[in-house]
């Protein structure tokens, strides 16, 4: 059984306007008469269409037939195929266009789930978005007279199998979610692949044409069953998470010809080894980070600058080989790689920045003669870490370039260095009058050399086994049970992180330093009430404190003041205090109750940022009301 499908109504409408002149001259009674005619003869063609299964679309001069015992759809004529929703229906296992079709239309055949197979003849030229997806396809063929197609045209066609492929490019989102499609033969000159175009598909290993000069971000991301891919060498761009995803790639070739390797290329991904062409110039953000399995990584003799954690968690990553260009070393661009041995940044980097390679796993880093600067925390939290050599030609180290490194024990610095010396392997400015870094690996007493003026607020950052400070042999300050002191006793300058218990802070003290107990032991810390001023940062990370009271002499809770001290879930400021400053409390996750006096006026809106659970105990119409009201905190009055 067949059912042919052709409706009449454009004759049957020309018919009706070719009476429009006559029945203008000679009145209306005819043309009604005419109308009604054609009315009921209109009438009659439907309900004969609908008799057949549907109707066509003859606009397009389309026209249809199903054939129930093959299963197969067969479209003729000269328009455009577009959606029917009618052969959804009939579930066919076979669509046959044939010639004379000029264009598939955007969704022509989607969802079509029962289909198996269908041919694509040479008179169509454009394929619309779209136009196959989520179909039951296996196999296709799309000819070379095809002049124009659209993204996403077999888009989550899971049974996709084989692929015959003539078209210039392969857009977006193309074979997106074929996770069977194991082949495509590629018979002409592909320049472009689109983002996403093999997203989940099934490839075990992809060799990309040499024709091929762009892909797409992700062309190729979650092939679950990927295992080698080659690239063009006329790719000058590598774009961005290309391989996201493939977690059984063994190998990657990259050709002589690769410029610029884009930001989070190979991210995540797990290659065993990469050679990176010497052609690439510049290796974007984050290219490698995360990158499983890399143990070498040779910068290519064109790179200038190695970008913002390039290779951060690089975790299997031991050796890095520079070149004679590389002038900079990014933020957190070696940051978190715990195998990495041993660093000897070359003279030609003038600058390593932020985090540069914070908690990676080196024990000695030799910054050679050439390197100009160090910034903030560039080797901070390097547990392995034992030995740094500084050269002559570095000019700036910035706070805690080496801080809360455990086993660092020498800090080396070149005599000739015209700004900074090293003492008993501490880190000085060249006059020896500023002490700027105690290494973290010191034990016991550590003393003051006699020529030091000043200590910096992070000089004894991440000490940990340093159990008192001691000023024997220099009068500009003093050591009260192991606490340093100006020489008046009126500020507290540190406190070793070691001692544990109460501490008691004497009455005469003014001023709590900057950073004074920061990582401190201590359980409980008693402040007196003739300070007037606690410095930014001065309890950070005390994470053994659960009380604190603040006295009202006290004008203001300082930045950061109490900033992660995970186990404090109380505090009671005192009449007095006016402001509590940015991020004073941030990070306190177990604060519950904090007493805020009337007196304060002034409360920054990160003062209890990721403080989930605090409520704020104040009195009523008070700026701790209005501030709870405010910025959603609960609060109590009292």
């Amino acid at each position: 059984m067949h059912y042919t499908i052709k409706t009449p109504c454009f004759e049957i409408f020309s018919k009706i306007f070719s009476f429009h002149k006559y029945q203008e001259q000679n009145g209306g009674n005819i043309m009604r008469r005419i109308l009604k005619m054609m009315g009921e003869i209109l009438i009659l063609s439907v309900l004969v269409a609908i008799m057949a299964v549907g109707v066509s679309a003859k606009e397009n001069n389309i026209s249809w037939t199903f054939h129930d015992d093959t299963k197969t759809l067969t479209i003729r004529g000269d328009g455009v195929v577009e959606y029917n929703r009618k052969w959804k229906k009939l579930k066919p296992k076979h669509i046959k266009i044939e010639e004379g079709i000029d264009e598939i239309g955007y969704y022509a055949f989607s969802d079509m789930k029962t289909v198996k197979s269908i041919s694509i003849p040479k008179s169509v030229k454009e394929i619309g978005g779209f136009a196959f997806e989520n179909s039951g396809i296996k196999k296709i063929t799309i000819g070379k007279t095809v002049k124009k197609i659209h993204r996403g045209i077999f888009y989550n066609c899971q049974k996709l199998e084989t692929v015959n492929w003539h078209y210039k490019e392969i857009p977006s989102y193309t074979f997106e979610e074929c996770e069977s499609l194991k082949k495509i033969n590629m018979y002409t000159k592909i320049k472009t692949i689109g983002k996403e175009a093999f997203e989940s598909t099934g490839f075990e290993e992809f060799k990309m044409p040499d024709s091929v000069q762009k892909v797409g971000p992700r062309a190729f991301a979650y092939c679950a069953e990927l295992k080698k891919i080659v690239f063009s060498k006329n790719m000058q761009v590598i774009p961005s998470g290309i391989i996201e995803g493939c977690d059984r790639l063994e190998k990657v070739i990259l050709k002589e010809g690769v410029r610029i390797i884009g930001k989070e290329a190979f991210a995540d991904s797990k290659i065993p080894s990469i050679k990176i062409p010497n052609t690439v110039k510049v290796i974007k953000t984050g290219a490698f980070e995360g990158t499983e399995g890399i143990r070498k990584i040779v910068i290519p003799p064109e790179v200038k600058r190695i970008h913002d954690d390039t290779f951060k968690e690089c975790k299997d990553l031991e050796t890095i080989v520079f070149n004679k260009k590389v002038r900079s070393i990014g933020e957190n661009a070696f940051a978190k790689c715990g195998k990495l041995k041993s660093v000897a940044v070359p003279g030609n980097v003038k600058s390593i920045e932020y985090k540069a390679f914070e908690k990676s796993g080196c024990k000695e880093v030799i910054i050679s003669k050439g390197v100009k600067e160090i910034d903030y925390r560039a080797f901070n939290n390097c547990d392995q870490l034992e030995k740094v050599s500084i050269s002559d030609t570095v000019s700036v180290i910035s706070d805690n370039s080496f801080a809360n490194c455990d086993k660092l024990t020498q800090i080396v610095v070149n005599p000739e260095n015209e700004v900074y010396a090293s003492v008993d392997n501490c880190l000085l400015n060249k006059n020896k009058t500023e002490l700027l870094q105690v290494p973290g690996g010191k034990k016991g007493v550590y003393e003051i050399p006699a020529t030091v003026t000043k200590v910096y607020p992070q000089a004894f950052y991440g000490c940990k086994s340093i159990t008192a400070i001691a000023s024997t042999n220099n009068p500009n300050f003093k050591s009260v049970d192991g606490i340093l002191y100006d020489r008046t006793g009126t500020k507290l300058i540190s406190s070793p992180i070691n001692k544990t218990g109460t501490i008691v802070i004497p009455s005469n003290v003014l001023i709590i330093g900057e950073s004074a107990f920061q990582n401190s032991k201590a359980s409980q810390i008693i402040i007196p009430s003739s300070v007037v001023s606690m410095e930014q940062c001065a309890f950070e990370y005390c994470n053994n404190l659960t009380y604190m009271k603040i006295p009202g002499n006290v004008e203001k809770v300082s930045q950061a003041a109490f900033w992660e001290c995970n186990k404090l879930t109380k505090v009671i400021i005192e009449s007095g205090t006016k402001k509590i400053q940015r991020n004073a409390f941030h990070g306190c996750g177990k604060l519950r109750k904090i007493v805020v006096p009337i007196s304060v006026y002034f409360i920054n809106e990160t003062a209890f940022s990721e403080c989930w659970r605090v409520s704020l105990y104040c009195k009523k119409s008070s700026c701790a009301m209005s501030f709870a009201n405010k910025h959603d905190y609960r609060y109590k009055v009292i």
